[in-house]
């Protein structure tokens, strides 16, 4: 059994590479079941990624031995020794028994060694197993370090119900799992319930064995118990010990839309709702004939005709918790060939950008022969829907026909068929409802930047056709604006744009800076217990180059950089042509002529309040360069000078 395990722990990690190479997710932290449990061939198997934190120790009883004992060496070196003694093939009943001795004799020696989560190696993929509430089924993903993914998705199994469900009255568990490694001649499945195996399953005729997982307490402690059976390799899995178990969380907001039909004609249908730990839910559907509807809570049920193909149905809830959920279901509009006069229109509802307009038609599936139709629109609307009187009559060999640019001037507005057959004269009659759908704008702000005390801002939109701004006037639905005016510490920018309906809605951003007042700083956030904006230092740098001439009136490269300053006339430049700089304008450089050894001086004023800060650079003319290490600047060019660059020039005095 070890070849085959070292096998499938070969396909397993080609599994689990491919999956998270493929970004495959397993599901995560929201799934309800968690926990270990015990396999003595396989090891621990997680239920939850969740379960990386868990810590347990193992002991004999697990390990299916039958004594309290701790670990051996290693983890690993349990698990084989274990398996060893569980299968010895060709072994005689005396070494079987030394295997055995041997093995408690090891155990019993060597330290005992925690096992926890992070024996079950995995990174990069999210998993979990969920029970859902409402049907019992399971699904999701559990983790073994040895042979992989364990699957409770999976159809074709060996024999009854594939899919794993929790009786939500008994907590019996019946249904298969199915390690994704299988192979070489096993096929991986787990039975989860003896009566898997048929009606003589669980009464031990023809070599069963009664066996099972269940959750006895599934509302209250919700935790596993039981055995399931894997065959030989995965063999008996243990649900709870001493230390471990896997256990369900049924009390989770649950929201939960069905429909007593998957499609109609002309009939209604019936939506049904359950929920749990939810503060409030609303109805809405995709043909606008049910916009936004209160409904009761827990549970209720409502009867609904769908007037377009399809039409879904939403159950919008707000949790106890304050987060959103939603369920949502479909129907199609179907008829069989026994209906004998349908009226639909397309498309349902109608919008403004379409001029409030649709195409009617009716039909007759059984292929009824009709002398006559008309046409009513109830409301009757101004102007005329243009509905209204004689229609073209439908038969066997005409079974359709349908009216383009119908107008919808009520919300909602009813058209009604009536043909009459032509044979015997009866009248039947098709209705279909109609609603006037609302186009609701969005606009999202994309960008909104300062510098220089001047916003940049920019925005886009849908279902908008007008757009105003905060800062004046109307603007472009989609745009931008530039050089903006600020006011200190926030200015708040708001975009308002409307539909064609008249709806409006509106997108802001806020742009915040801290602001000096009477010499201290306001942060932009006055919830912010830090006040991080206030600490930002100011500091300034500057440079020149080079640092010495050999004449006088060279040039000299000047550079700064500043942050966070301030402040009017920033440079101080003696001997030079070159004029003041601004230390809000930031980094800049300039070429200047120095006709003197000058200090040059860069003067701010921090942007958040305190005194000036200053930086300085030297230049000096006809001197040596400074010793960069004992930053002396000795005089060059002096009667005394003996530099090369000074041969022939006439000695200078420079002061410093």
């Amino acid at each position: 059994m070890l070849n085959m395990l070292n096998k499938i722990k070969l396909v397993a990690l080609i599994l689990f590479v491919a999956f998270a190479f493929t970004g495959k997710a397993f599901a995560d932290s929201g799934d309800n079941v968690s926990g270990l449990a015990w396999s003595k061939n396989i090891g621990y198997i997680s239920f939850n990624c969740t379960d990386n934190d868990a810590c347990l120790t193992a002991d004999t009883e697990d390990g299916g031995v039958g004594e309290d004992i701790t670990f051996g060496p290693t983890y690993q070196d349990y698990r084989e020794l274990a398996a060893y003694y569980e299968n010895p093939k060709n072994i005689s009943f005396v070494d079987k028994v030394a295997k055995f001795n041997l093995f408690k004799i090891a155990s019993n020696v060597f330290s005992t060694k925690k096992a926890v989560a992070v024996d079950i190696p995995y990174d990069g993929s999210n998993y979990g197993v969920n029970v859902d509430p409402l049907t019992g089924n399971m699904s999701g993903y559990a983790w073994s370090s040895e042979v992989g993914w364990i699957s409770f998705n999976e159809g074709g199994c060996p024999e009854g119900t594939c899919t794993p469900k929790v009786d939500l009255a008994s907590g019996d568990i019946t249904g298969w799992a199915r390690v994704l490694a299988h192979g070489d001649d096993w096929d991986g499945w787990i039975s989860l319930s003896c009566d898997n195996s048929g009606i003589f399953g669980c009464s031990g005729i023809f070599g069963g064995s009664s066996y099972g997982v269940s959750v006895p307490d599934l509302y209250g402690a919700g935790q596993f118990s039981g055995y399931a059976w894997g065959d030989e390799v995965v063999g008996w899995t243990k649900f709870s010990g001493p230390t471990y178990s896997v256990v369900v969380d049924m009390d989770q907001p649950q929201v939960n839309l069905t429909s007593s039909s998957a499609s109609t004609c002309t009939e209604p249908v019936t939506l049904s709702w359950s929920t749990q730990d939810m503060a409030s839910c609303s109805l809405s559907s995709s043909d606008a004939i049910i916009t936004g509807e209160s409904v009761t809570i827990p549970s209720g049920s409502t009867t609904v005709t769908p007037s377009a193909n399809p039409t879904t149905y939403t159950l919008n809830c707000t949790g106890a918790d304050g987060n959103p959920y939603s369920s949502s279901v479909t129907v199609a509009l179907e008829c069989n060939a026994g209906t004998r006069l349908v009226l639909q229109a397309t498309p349902s509802p109608v919008f403004s950008t379409g001029g409030y307009k649709t195409t009617l038609t009716w039909f007759t599936p059984s292929g009824t022969n009709y002398l006559s139709c008309t046409g009513t629109t109830i409301p009757p609307s101004t102007p005329p829907s243009g509905f209204d009187g004689p229609r073209a009559a439908i038969n066997a060999t005409t079974p359709s026909a349908s009216l383009p640019n119908v107008y919808v001037g009520t919300n909602p507005t009813i058209f009604r068929i009536q043909c009459t057959q032509a044979v015997g004269g009866a009248v039947d009659t098709a209705e279909t409802v109609v609603a006037r759908g609302t186009l609701t704008p969005s606009c999202n702000i994309t960008s909104a930047t300062l510098e220089d005390g001047q916003v940049d801002i920019a925005w886009t939109s849908t279902n908008a056709t007008s757009a105003t701004a905060s800062w004046g006037g109307a603007v472009a639905v989609n745009g931008s604006a530039n050089n903006l005016a600020f006011t200190a510490p926030e200015t708040v920018y708001t975009v308002n744009v409307t539909s064609t309906d008249g709806t409006s809605s509106s997108c802001s951003a806020a742009i915040n800076a801290p602001v000096v007042v009477d010499g201290e700083c306001v942060d932009s956030n006055p919830n912010d217990p830090n006040g991080e904006e206030c600490d930002a230092e100011a500091t300034l740098t500057l440079t020149a180059s080079p640092t010495t001439l050999a004449y006088p009136g060279g040039t000299v490269n000047l550079s700064w950089t500043t942050s966070n300053t301030t402040g009017g006339e920033a440079l101080s430049l003696p001997s030079s042509s070159f004029g003041p700089v601004d230390c809000e304008d930031g980094d800049g450089s300039e070429n200047v002529s120095v006709t003197a050894s000058t200090t040059f001086t860069l003067r701010c004023t921090p942007l958040y309040g305190g005194s000036d800060i200053a930086a300085y650079a030297y230049v000096g003319v006809g001197e040596e360069p400074c010793d960069p290490e004992t930053e002396e600047c000795p005089v060059l060019c002096t009667a005394e000078s003996t530099s090369p660059e000074c041969r022939g020039v006439p000695p200078i005095i420079i002061e410093r």
